[in-house]
Formats: structure tokens, sequence, C-alpha cells
């Protein structure tokens, strides 16, 4: 359902004029030690490459979590914590 979900965002934020870019991932491996995200990350640090924040569309649809929003962050990234509260 995440990768649905992100695939939807994906197509609806496409028809609009974004001032910063946004990098789509689907990764795998994740209940393994976190391969995927990993290798991301890896790539992304030789390729000195910085994110403001990371959305993790899982379990979506799960009804034993309706309505419910994780939101982790670090000092650098309280900002997006405060934004997707008050959007939400």
């Amino acid at each position: 359902s995440g990768v649905a979900a992100m695939l939807e965002i994906a197509r609806i934020l496409s028809g609009y004029d974004l001032a910063y870019p946004i990098r789509f991932a689907a990764l795998t491996a994740e209940e393994a030690g976190l391969q995927g995200a990993k290798a991301f990350a890896n790539r992304a640090a030789s390729e000195d490459q910085e994110y403001a924040g990371a959305f993790n569309l899982d379990a979506i649809g799960n009804p034993a979590r309706a309505n419910e929003i994780i939101v982790n962050v670090d000092a650098n990234s309280v900002w997006l914590q405060d934004l997707i509260a008050a959007v939400n």
C-alpha cells in the first residue's frame, strides 16, 4: 500500500512547479536490517546529497493504526515535524 500511495503522491505533485526537488524511493529488505534504507543513505552520502526529510509510507490502511501519523525527527528536522502537525 505504501508504494501505491507513493506513486499517487508523485503523480499529483508532478503537476506542480516545486521550489525544491523531491526524490521518491521504494526500498526493499527493510525487515532484514534496513538493507534498502542503508544502501540509499550510503549512496546519498557518497554523492554528497543532503535531504531535509523523509516520509515512510508503511502500513497504510492498517485498521489498528487508523488516523495515526508517527513523526521521528532530530534537532535538524523539528521544522518538518511542526509543518506536518500544522498541515494535519
